[in-house]
């Protein structure tokens, strides 16, 4: 009698966890199917389209302004120390750099440099000037009432030499998030030249 009772109970036991186990099944399988419409009906967040004639243009901007290369640059390299050939060596040197060397020779205003350099020029030759000043440390900008472009290179006491000359490093672009007005160019040319050194005076010292 004990048996058929112990029987009966593990049973009853064995439906109820059969029972138990297809409910969790059904359960999980009511919300799987929710799921499932919930993003074919897109009533959940999914990857939304993005219109992109509805967005903004990209802003425009102001072409910039042509940047200034050594070449496009006539300069005077004038000794202002007592070293021998100083003027001729940093005339060289720019020459390689592609600047438009003029005339080397000693300083024809005779002036006491104390420090690395002093560069003359006129309203016309701001950005020359800048850019020959960007060659070495030190050099002093010393504007005048010339009316042309042509930049003085005044070599002084502390002169140790022209920077090294830096090396370009492509600047990474950013992913556009606009809508570009026009199309990016394909590609650009590049302008090359060379200086040449012409001695209209020679250094005495």
């Amino acid at each position: 009698m004990a048996y058929i009772q112990e029987a009966s109970s593990w049973r009853t036991r064995r439906r109820r966890r059969q029972w138990i186990t297809l409910g969790v099944v059904v359960v999980l399988l009511v919300g799987a199917g929710a799921v499932a419409y919930g993003f074919y009906s897109g009533a959940l967040g999914g990857p939304e389209e993005v219109n992109i004639a509805a967005l903004p243009p990209c802003p425009t901007s102001t072409p910039a302004a042509p940047v200034l290369t050594p070449d496009k640059v006539t300069v005077n390299v004038y000794n202002g120390t007592a070293r021998n050939g100083l003027a001729a060596k940093v005339a060289t040197a720019l020459d390689l750099r592609t600047f438009n060397v003029a005339a080397i020779a000693n300083d024809p205003k005779h002036a006491k440099i104390p420090g690395a350099a002093e560069i003359r020029y006129g309203a016309k030759g701001t950005a020359a000037a800048k850019l020959v000043a960007a060659q070495l440390s030190g050099a002093k900008l010393v504007k005048d009432a010339r009316r042309t472009a042509v930049v003085d290179l005044v070599l002084g006491a502390k002169y140790r030499g022209l920077k090294p000359v830096a090396s370009s490093t492509p600047t990474p672009t950013g992913t556009p998030t606009c809508r570009p007005v026009t199309p990016s160019p394909t590609g650009a040319g590049t302008a090359t030249g060379t200086g040449t050194a012409t001695a209209t005076a020679r250094p005495t010292s």
